[in-house]
């Protein structure tokens, strides 16, 4: 189940990202992929999503391991503030 709501949460993170770039509101916050953000934000949309989805299927298909486990909750706490900060800079909330 986590591993769904880090796909949703990687999707609206993409999604967010990618309209607070487009308002000038927002800025990338990883810095490999800061110039891609400027650039051309919906290649940037679709990078973040394969590599992250990459990496949950990965989280996943190591479930079984302990450090899997623990990656993939510590994973849903961050995206889970990230979203937030989302919400709380467009205005939503």
């Amino acid at each position: 189940m986590r591993h769904l709501i880090l796909l949703l949460l990687n999707a609206w993170d993409g999604y967010a990202t990618a309209i607070g770039l487009y308002l000038g509101i927002v800025s990338e916050g990883n810095v490999l992929l800061r110039d891609m953000a400027h650039s051309n934000p919906m290649n940037l949309f679709w990078l973040k999503i394969a590599l992250v989805s990459f990496c949950i299927t990965l989280l996943y298909a190591y479930r079984h391991k302990q450090m899997a486990r623990y990656g993939s909750l510590a994973l849903v706490g961050i995206y889970t503030v990230i979203a937030t900060m989302h919400l709380i800079t467009l205005g939503i909330v």
